[in-house]
């Protein structure tokens, strides 16, 4: 059987059972019943949401097996209810980071960590941006999240419904994203077409080009690992994108090929611009939402995925 991820934090000495317990605790305090939710989202009318819950006291059965009981429920209805309390549900990892109990960078780390050991250990189906379920409390992403074709919406993108963040990780991610990181980036991308023309048999430039692709892809792989963090989905789906762009290109190089850069580096960074923009977002509103809301912001993004995905053949 797959070790959990809090199982994984505490085998390694990350946290303790103590503040484990204490974050599973506060998650659950913090959720609403599914009689609060079905109400506020309108999926049951108020007389079917009292008789619920008449029959649930007298029956001395759950919410949901009580609207079941009088033909309430429906897979439509628990779609929505499921959506709301997926994306309202703090994270642990979130949690463990509000209470001090470890810090952000530590934590994003283990996960990477964690989800290597699981594609290491023969019957454990994982994928590189595959959080544990326990972790990011929703089974299905952001694996659900990040599939789908190039330029169009994934599930999450299609609901219109992204999680709340919490306010606490919210300033790790900005300091994480700040403008150095930004105008390093930019400048990184920026020089791989003037190194890639003045290659020729120079292997000092090669070299140079080699290098800045490496340092490029780490920082990209630790916003990922930071926005997968958070739950920020359409981050971390535009960067796991762009990380399987750049992937190959050292491999290309070696083997005495040089890469489409021209094309390439304009793409990476409409990549960065979006990442950056999300952040503002996020910073903002606490959630990636307002900015798929904007149809400019949506179009570019769906346009941007489209052609780093048209770019890994080149």
């Amino acid at each position: 059987m797959k070790q959990l991820f809090g199982e994984f934090l505490v085998e390694k000495g990350i946290v303790n059972e103590g503040a484990l317990v204490n974050a599973l605790i506060e998650q659950l305090r913090g959720m609403p019943s599914l009689a609060e939710i079905a109400h506020e989202l309108d999926v049951l009318s108020p007389g079917q949401v009292f008789a619920a819950l008449t029959k649930q006291t007298k029956s001395q059965v759950d919410f949901r097996s009580a609207c079941i009981d009088l033909g309430f429920w429906s897979d439509e209805v628990q779609t929505k209810i499921e959506t709301t309390i997926r994306n309202r549900r703090k994270p642990i990892g979130q949690l463990l980071v509000n209470s001090g109990a470890v810090e952000f960078k530590k934590l994003t780390e283990a996960l990477d960590e964690y989800l290597i050991s699981c594609e290491e250990k023969p019957g454990t189906a994982t994928s590189p941006v595959v959080a544990p379920a326990e972790f990011k409390t929703e089974s299905d992403a952001p694996a659900a999240a990040l599939a789908a074709a190039p330029g169009t919406e994934t599930a999450t993108e299609e609901s219109g419904e992204f999680p709340i963040i919490g306010v606490g990780v919210i300033s790790d991610y900005a300091d994480l994203l700040n403008e150095s990181i930004k105008s390093e980036l930019v400048g990184a991308v920026q020089s791989w077409v003037a190194l890639a023309t003045s290659i020729g048999d120079d292997e000092n430039q090669k070299q140079k080009l080699l290098n800045s692709l490496k340092e490029t892809f780490n920082i990209l792989h630790s916003i990922k690992g930071s926005a997968r963090f958070i739950r920020a989905h359409l981050s971390e789906r535009i960067v796991a994108e762009a990380e399987n762009v750049i992937a190959p290109l050292q491999a290309k190089l070696e083997e005495g090929t040089t890469p489409a850069f021209d094309e390439i580096a304009p793409a990476l960074a409409c990549v960065i611009d979006h990442v950056w923009e999300l952040r503002g977002t996020i910073e903002a509103s606490g959630s990636e939402q307002a900015f798929w809301a904007d149809e400019s912001s949506k179009s570019g993004y769906l346009e941007t995925i489209k052609a780093i995905v048209a770019l890994k053949s080149k």
